[in-house]
């Protein structure tokens, strides 16, 4: 500030001041404090000010104004200066003063130094004026101090007021204080809850504003507020929740305990309900553990209190009164919270529920089953049986928080469990943790702990079937230690004998009421399916009604196996690759159009037939009597009224078994059964007579192609036709010449293959088999990961004499001592049974024996040492079993081994960059050639006239929205996203893109879909106005699933220094401006997916809510998608429409941008307007918003409505309809609007920005509500 500070400036110094102010262009800051200037030099500074536009702070205390110059200088209409003392902190008009004598004598020697002769007369006159207005001052001060008495009268008398509603609410605290329990006592405290005036609360919490907010819940918001006394917490529930509010009040009134929390009050006036908690200073568990605000991290020791307290306050709960116990139901980290000394105390008990004492084995059963899904156990989340360990479960979870601060789910309980197997327990440790070295076995316990408790109540599981393959699933489901007790219906001989924790149930596995009635009887709460009939007949169906998981496709998924010429046609419509057919129902038409094919055929039974009704004739003839014997013989009964006739196909086979949750799949190791009945391939077709795992001819291309081309379209078209498959799904694929094609499908593992690929899966690295069909039923099988051991295994069935035809039961069988088994060899029960207390023969395929190795040799001589000492009368068995592939493996025997056989194809990546060559160069922009090829991409920067540039980059990738984009196919738009989210983030800094660079990630490079990509990444350089110069494509093996691909961009752009963005002159009462998006652009995904899952949506069904005022088809806009949608003849699909590309505001935006007519812009992308829009001015100020000016497109009312989405998560979450924000000076708003309206942009003023005040959010968005109604 320019100084003239104490120079005895008297009122002509300070005219001529005010005449250099009039003119003045530069100075902006200017103290004439402690003058002598009186109210004519303040008159004469008025006049300055009315037309100085630069100066913005004047310092004039200590002059000697009265009112009358105090009110001239102040009511000039500048709005810039501000008055303002720098030396001190009062106001600059204050401290006014009276001319000492020497002051006066100073001022008459100055006028006579200027020739005026001295007027005694006026300058009395002067001065009595002056003390008469000063006289006036003192009685309008006095009057105004009388007023302000009368209003703290009043205020003392309100605050009296509210000591008086307030008192029965202290002497609750201090009763209950006097009541304290010992801890773990059961003293209840039964003294009623003391009811406030609502308007006490409302008056506490500033009418609930939004700067008392402390946080929310699924039921309310909770708000900070100091009554009499100390600090409270106030929640404040949802008008939904009259039942929450009930309970929570009902259950904290009748127990008191120093880890549950204090209830003092509450308040209830129509639907308004609050509730009044003591305050917890450090917060919840969770936001401590996520170090919210940069809160320090949580130590080992005051974790492990942490813990124990919650540990004692839920045991409390459970146990302090007699007659009934009580299930919180909620128990998670959100909801402990944390006194001043980190001291735990549970909280929420809104969902709480009373039961009678159960015991370990009893449980009570609801429909409503409501909570955190992370902290629910299975029973209670899938069957709503509440046991003793419901609330148990949830802090196991708890406990695997405190030790790794991760989220809770699947995926942590997953890690946890690796680690534990591996005895590495410090892996999964939160990395800020450091503990002590007398702290690590606390640590090794608490893990222990957390994933005994944290596991679902031990299962009990029932596998419905009798054969080699239910043994063998019996057999691994039993190695879990998981698994309790696994049941076999009917079973066999095998699953009768030989491993306690496998039982028999005399129940036929198609009597869905009793093995229902049995399932209860032995608390079941895990049902596997082995063979296809039960399938095909509603089994899974049927205990899912019960309650009761089941692993298994639903009948209607079943069909795939069920009928043949469903399958055929299925395949057909969804272009999967398979054999040209046709079905007939007609004896004479299949003939005849046998006799009309020239090509070889093969014959099917369309239905069932217990894996027998396929035959392969070599001739005309034969093909005929095959199908007059299906048709008219009835030799496979009702399967075999229909059948299907297809050209024989050529080459290996391999069968391949996908576990699937209905969306994503796992591939387990292929295999390939040999299914003639004696060696060579000769004899009958049978179920099976041995099976070999891995195949040495199904290159990794190869089993890629095969899970493009026919698992993938298989489960989505299952999906899309509203026959979700969820299960195992098991492709029969012949590899062609012309490439993999479907033979079958089966809808359940097969026999014998299944015996050899169970024996492969490693559960050493904490996943084993009932993880993956857990997964499956609860639709979460992309968070585990399948290990397989190295090695091949083999399986040799062994078979009655006759078989496949008539055969002798109830032979003895003979079978080698346990300790004569050689290592990793065992024996499957197929058909045998106990009788007498002996094994028999009880069926054509008697026992399977398995051996895995560390190669296919070892395994077959392992499996045939055994083969050979099983004994019964007439065995037979096939000695050729994968012999051709089995070479003995030694030293010199090494095949050259190319980059192709580790999964990587330079020649596709080859062809890639040919084809994206010409798309590149249609991205051309003065400074770049956009040219490919090079190791590195080039760019000029003179062509761009800049005269002090500034360099800026950004980086971004596109999320989960490439998941929608692969499940639906549509892989053309996300290269849009891509360049949006990159150079979105380089205009809001004033900078015009000026190249892009891409990365594309994948685990097996198709050609075809990274063109599609590269194409969606041009278009968005070409409306973004930059060139694409270069990129990587990355093929990466076993990174990536099947299918999948990620993408990341990078992009610089330029601008001149002093055209940066934000200016510096943001303030108080500049205007917002938002810019519509076209949709959920590339933020908020997972919760999209999440959301649509819940809501059983199917992204290929139509689009369930009218898109189209989200799109704009202005002819003038660069954004074209609307008019795509537009064009298709057909209603958009609802993946087409969450695909909506990123808006570029790139074009739109440069126009105001390079007229300096914007000073600040905001990206909205996660975090939304209330996170994005303070990131471009200071603390000092509020961005405020109104619902009311913008309308909240129909995509997120309908993602709000199928999730009951808070409306504040909605819009910290979402963009909610506003792409971009600009803050601009009033004078320029019409303007800017103007150049946005120019180009086709939907846009609105919709707030301002304000002081911020004391304890106020950043930003906020007012009147949201209105968008329940709107």
């Amino acid at each position: 500030m320019d100084s003239l500070h104490g120079n005895s400036i008297g009122d002509a110094g300070a005219h001529a001041i005010a005449e250099a102010l009039k003119v003045n262009t530069t100075l902006t800051n200017l103290d004439l404090a402690d003058n002598q200037i009186g109210d004519a030099g303040a008159l004469a500074i008025a006049d300055a000010l009315k037309v100085n536009t630069t100066l913005i702070g004047l310092g004039l205390t200590g002059n000697f104004f009265t009112d009358v110059g105090v009110t001239a200088v102040t009511q000039t209409g500048n709005t810039t200066c501000r008055f303002r003392d720098p030396c001190r902190l009062e106001a600059g008009l204050e401290r006014q003063r009276v001319p000492s004598a020497a002051e006066l004598a100073q001022i008459a020697a100055r006028a006579a130094a200027n020739a005026q002769p001295l007027n005694l007369a006026t300058e009395v006159d002067q001065l009595r004026f002056w003390f008469a207005a000063k006289d006036q001052t003192i009685a309008a001060k006095e009057q105004e101090l009388a007023g302000k008495n009368e209003e703290i009268a009043a205020k003392e008398q309100k605050l009296a007021a509210k000591d008086q509603e307030l008192k029965s609410a202290l002497d609750r605290i201090a009763l209950l204080e006097r009541n304290q329990p010992t801890v773990g006592s059961t003293l209840s405290f039964e003294g009623p809850i003391p009811q406030v005036p609502l308007a006490t609360l409302v008056t506490a919490t500033n009418n609930f504003a939004a700067d008392s907010l402390l946080g929310e819940g699924a039921f309310g918001r909770v708000h900070g507020a100091s009554l009499p006394g100390p600090r409270v917490a106030i929640k404040k529930l949802s008008a939904a929740s009259p039942a929450e509010f009930k309970s929570e009040l009902d259950s904290l009134s009748k127990f008191r305990h120093p880890n549950i929390i204090t209830i003092l009050s509450y308040a209830e006036e129509g639907d308004t309900r609050c509730l009044v908690y003591e305050f917890m200073p450090n917060g919840a568990v969770r936001d401590r553990l996520n170090r919210t605000n940069d809160t320090p991290s949580l130590t080992w020791s005051q974790r492990h209190r942490i813990a124990a307290d919650v540990a004692r306050g839920m045991h409390y709960v459970q146990t302090a009164f007699p007659d009934h116990a009580l299930f919180h139901l909620d128990l998670k980290t959100d909801n402990v919270l944390l006194d001043a000394y980190f001291n735990a105390k549970v909280s929420d008990f809104g969902l709480v529920r009373a039961a009678q004492h159960l015991d370990e084995k009893s449980y009570i059963r609801t429909d409503n089953v409501q909570g955190s899904a992370p902290y629910m156990c299975p029973e209670f989340f899938e069957e709503g049986r509440m046991t003793i360990k419901t609330d148990v479960y949830a802090f196991g979870m708890i406990l695997l928080e405190l030790v790794t601060a991760e989220k809770p789910g699947t995926k942590l309980k997953s890690k946890a469990r690796k680690a534990a197997k591996s005895q590495k327990p410090l892996e999964m440790l939160d990395s800020t943790l450091k503990p002590a070295q007398a702290e690590l076995q606390s640590v090794c316990k608490v893990v222990t702990l957390a994933l005994e408790l944290s596991s679902s109540s031990s299962l009990t599981v029932l596998v419905l079937g009798s054969g080699g393959r239910e043994h063998a699933l019996a057999h691994t489901l039993a190695r879990s230690a998981r698994v309790a007790h696994v049941y076999v219906a009917p079973g066999n001989g095998g699953t009768a004998s030989g491993n306690t924790r496998i039982s028999n149930l005399a129940v036929p596995d198609n009597d869905f009421p009793r093995l229902i009635a049995a399932a209860r009887e032995h608390n079941v709460n895990f049902v596997v399916v082995g063979p296809e009939q039960p399938l095909v007949d509603g089994a899974v169906e049927a205990f899912r009604a019960a309650g009761i998981r089941a692993f298994g496709p639903s009948a209607r998924a079943a069909r795939l196996e069920a009928s043949k010429a469903y399958s055929k046609a299925f395949m057909k419509r969804h272009n999967i690759p398979t054999a040209a057919f046709e079905t007939f129902t007609d004896v004479a038409a299949a003939e005849a159009y046998i006799r009309s094919v020239k090509h070889d055929v093969v014959i099917k039974a369309s239905g069932l037939a217990a894996g027998k009704g396929v035959v392969l004739p070599t001739t005309k003839d034969e093909a005929i009597a095959s199908v007059r014997q299906m048709m008219v013989d009835n030799i496979f009964g009702a399967a075999g009224a229909e059948v299907v006739i297809e050209e024989r196909m050529t080459g290996p086979e391999a069968s391949v078994f996908a576990l699937t949750d209905g969306y994503s799949f796992t591939l387990l190791p292929a295999i390939q059964d040999h299914k003639r009945i004696f060696d060579n391939d000769e004899g009958p077709n049978t179920g099976g007579m041995g099976a070999f795992s891995p195949l040495p001819f199904l290159t990794p291309a190869l089993l890629d192609t095969i899970s493009r081309k026919i698992i993938k379209p298989t489960i989505d078209g299952m999906r899309r036709e509203g026959s979700p498959y969820v299960g195992l799904l098991y492709a029969g694929v012949m590899l062609t010449p012309e490439g993999p094609k479907t033979l079958e499908y089966n809808c359940r593992f097969g026999d014998p293959e299944t015996q050899a690929v169970l024996s492969l899966i490693d559960p050493s690295h904490g996943v084993d088999l009932i993880d993956l069909f857990e997964a499956c039923v609860d639709g979460h099988l992309d968070s585990v990961q399948l290990s397989i051991k190295a090695g091949s295994a083999v399986t040799i069935v062994v078979a009655s004499k006759g078989y496949p035809g008539a055969y002798e039961k109830g032979l003895p069988i003979s079978l080698p001592a346990p300790e004569a088994m050689p290592a990793d060899v065992h024996i499957f029960h197929a058909g045998t049974q106990q009788s007498a207390g002996k094994l028999v023969t009880s069926g054509g395929r008697v026992l399977a024996v398995t051996a895995v190795a560390p190669t296919l040799h070892e395994a077959l001589a392992r499996a045939y040492t055994v083969v050979d000492q099983v004994k019964f009368e007439g065995k037979q068995h096939r000695t050729d079993i994968a012999k051709k592939f089995a070479v003995p493996h030694t030293a010199d025997a090494k095949a050259a081994v190319s980059y192709a056989d580790a999964g990587v194809d330079i020649a596709a990546g080859d062809e890639l960059v040919e084809r994206i060559k010409s798309k590149c160069k249609t991205t051309r922009r003065p400074g770049c050639d956009a040219e490919l090829g090079g190791f590195g991409g080039l760019f000029d920067l003179k062509p761009l006239g800049l005269t002090d540039p500034i360099m800026v980059s950004s980086t971004d990738g596109v999320g989960t929205k490439l998941r929608v984009a692969q499940t639906i196919n549509l892989h053309d738009t996300v290269g849009i996203d891509l360049v949006a989210m990159c150079v979105n983030d380089l205009i809001v800094q004033g900078a015009e893109p000026l190249f892009f660079l891409d990365y594309f990630a994948t685990g097996k490079l198709d050609v075809d879909i990274a063109e599609l990509v590269v194409e969606g990444i041009a278009e968005g350089c070409r409306q973004a106005g930059c060139g694409l110069i270069g990129g990587e494509t990355a093929e990466m093996p076993s990174m990536y699933a099947p299918g999948h691909y990620d993408l990341a961009g990078f992009t610089v752009g330029a601008v001149n220094r002093d055209a940066l963005l934000p200016a510096a002159d943001l303030g108080a009462g500049d205007v917002l401006i938002a810019i519509a998006s076209s949709g959920l652009h590339s933020n908020g995904f997972s919760l999209v997916r999440h959301l649509v899952s819940l809501a059983g949506a199917d992204y290929a069904a139509p689009c369930p809510f009218d898109y189209s005022l989200s799109m704009a088809t202005d002819p003038r806009s660069c954004y074209s998608y609307g008019r795509r949608l537009a064009a298709l003849g057909r209603p958009a699909t609802l993946g087409e429409v969450l695909l909506a590309p990123t808006r570029m505001y790139i074009k739109c935006l440069l126009p105001s941008i390079r007229r300096r007519a914007i000073k600040a812009l905001a990206n909205i992308t996660g975090g939304g307007f209330v996170e994005n829009v303070p990131r471009v001015y200071s603390d000092k100020l509020q961005a405020v918003a109104d619902a009311h000016k913008w309308p909240l497109p129909p995509v997120f009312k309908w993602l709000q409505q199928i999730g009951n989405v808070d409306l504040e998560e909605l819009a910290r979450t979402f963009n909610c309809g506003v792409g971009m924000v600009l803050i601009v000076d009033p004078a320029k708003v019409d303007s800017v609007l103007a150049d946005l309206e120019l180009q086709g942009e939907k846009a609105w003023v919709v707030g301002h920005l304000q002081e911020r005040p004391a304890g106020g959010a950043p930003a906020t968005i007012a009147n949201i509500n209105a968008w329940k109604s709107a």
